[in-house]
């Protein structure tokens, strides 16, 4: 055999190899992702039926998920110390946990873990209920703070930070106290179970690639070459799909994109899908 043929033969078999299709993926396991879906109406009654045996408010009621929502009159509202916010949060969380998506086992540190959207951080942020009333306290003789502070709106947040010790990301619970009219309003929810898959069908190796494609498609540039400097970790998201609420497991991947801007890329594990794009800014 002379030596054109062979190189030419290798070439084919080479070739050949190349166009074999990769070994397909399994599956996600049965369950997933597990999906909050609305509740049909006898479910919804059997819910509500538990709900109406403990709730106190005719303000609150069950959405069509079967998680509690709606205002409650404050007539007590007359003033904005810590220890009223604290008992008040505290008495809705003890009475309506189960309809609120919080486990019977899940206790709340509500001076650490119960945030407030604070209006004189720059540009904004939140802080703990502990450390915001110590501001108060630190400030509250100077002239522009008792001015802030007359017009803020009080509006607190707890947030799921796990499922099975899984790091969650979004889930939060909203008090907003109105306090012109005496009113405290609840919404959101957590989302108490979820299948947390073991496997990561699709790893890291295999979702850079799709994030680079992503971001050449969405930015006009090659990352590839710097694609050592994503920042990468892994978490479930929940996504409002037809379907219900999905609790997805996800590679986040973050790149900067520009000066100050990041591109926040949410890859889910199991099936390999971008579920979600968003960029957001640096704050200096």
């Amino acid at each position: 055999m002379n030596t054109r043929i062979f190189n030419l033969l290798i070439f084919i078999v080479a070739f050949s190899a190349c166009q074999k299709e990769e070994t397909p993926k399994p599956l996600p396991e049965p369950g997933y992702p597990t999906t909050y879906k609305v509740l049909n109406q006898s479910e919804w009654d059997a819910v509500n039926a538990d709900f109406q045996k403990i709730n106190i408010h005719e303000g609150l009621r069950l959405n069509e998920y079967g998680f509690v929502e709606g205002e409650i009159v404050l007539n007590e509202y007359d003033s904005i110390e810590k220890v009223f916010f604290i008992s008040k949060i505290d008495s809705i969380v003890l009475r309506y946990k189960k309809f609120l998506g919080i486990s019977e086992d899940i206790e709340i540190n509500y001076e650490e873990e119960v945030l407030i959207e604070a209006p004189y951080l720059i540009p904004y942020g939140r802080l703990c209920i502990k450390s915001f009333f110590q501001d108060i306290i630190e400030f509250g003789d100077e002239e522009f703070w008792d001015e802030m502070i007359s017009d803020m709106k009080y509006e607190f947040f707890i947030s799921q930070k796990n499922i099975e010790g899984k790091r969650f990301l979004g889930p939060e619970i909203s008090f907003y106290f109105e306090n012109e009219v005496n009113r405290l309003n609840i919404t959101n929810n957590w989302y108490p179970i979820a299948l947390v898959p073991d496997v990561k069908i699709y790893t890291l190796d295999d979702v850079i690639p799709k994030a680079c494609d992503v971001l050449k498609k969405r930015t006009g540039k090659d990352f590839w070459e710097l694609k050592h400097e994503f920042g990468t970790i892994n978490i479930l998201i929940f996504l409002k799909t037809e379907k219900g609420v999905e609790i997805r497991d996800c590679w986040r991947i973050n790149a900067l994109i520009d000066d100050y801007i990041y591109g926040d890329m949410f890859f889910d594990t199991q099936t390999g899908e971008l579920l979600k794009y968003q960029t957001r800014g640096i704050h200096i």
